[in-house]
């Protein structure tokens, strides 16, 4: 057995180990999982998730054959999705299935199914890109809209124009990424 037989074997065995484990990774994150941790190899390339963190929304989809019409629709909507929704695509050579990771690194949408329903994951990712979609913020200084707000214990509503012209009213909100 020569050497170059060993180090080709060696090479080959890794490359499988290595997509069994990047297909396992997709498969064992659930919506609601942060992906930041996460790492998949993709040719001879290792990508992070932590390196889009804050950048804009990650579409995850198998460049396989199994997502071909998949990759073709999503390919014609690309450039909207990228304006309307700041998502971007990342195509990966193992079966991830096709994800949806948040600005915040969040899971959002998991599609794994057969092929033959490109129209529906479309139709399900776009639904889910658009809850995504923030609004811009207030300008620093900007009075604040007139909103209520339910206490959670008591049930009693609290409009924001009942403490106006009053110094020191606090709102604080905690939202959930999932």
């Amino acid at each position: 057995m020569s050497l170059s037989w060993a180090k080709n074997m060696l090479r080959y065995i890794f490359a499988v180990i290595l997509s069994v484990c990047a297909a396992s990774i997709s498969e064992g994150l659930e919506v609601g999982d942060s992906a930041l941790e996460t790492t998949f190899v993709s040719g001879d390339k290792e990508i992070k998730f932590a390196d889009f963190h804050g950048k804009f929304n990650l579409i995850v989809v198998s460049d396989t054959m199994k997502y071909r019409e998949f990759n073709t629709q999503l390919e014609q909507q690309a450039d909207t999705f990228k304006a309307k929704y700041d998502a971007t695509t990342l195509r990966l050579q193992e079966d991830s299935g096709i994800l949806l990771i948040d600005k915040s690194g969040y899971l959002r949408w998991k599609f794994l199914s057969d092929a033959g329903l490109a129209q529906t994951a479309i139709a399900e990712l776009e639904s889910e890109l658009v809850k995504l979609k923030r609004h811009n913020p207030l300008p620093i200084g900007s009075p604040a809209p007139d909103f209520g707000l339910i206490d959670v214990e008591t049930g009693l509503l609290f409009n924001l124009s009942k403490y106006k012209g009053k110094k020191h009213a606090l709102v604080t909100l905690l939202l959930q990424t999932y």
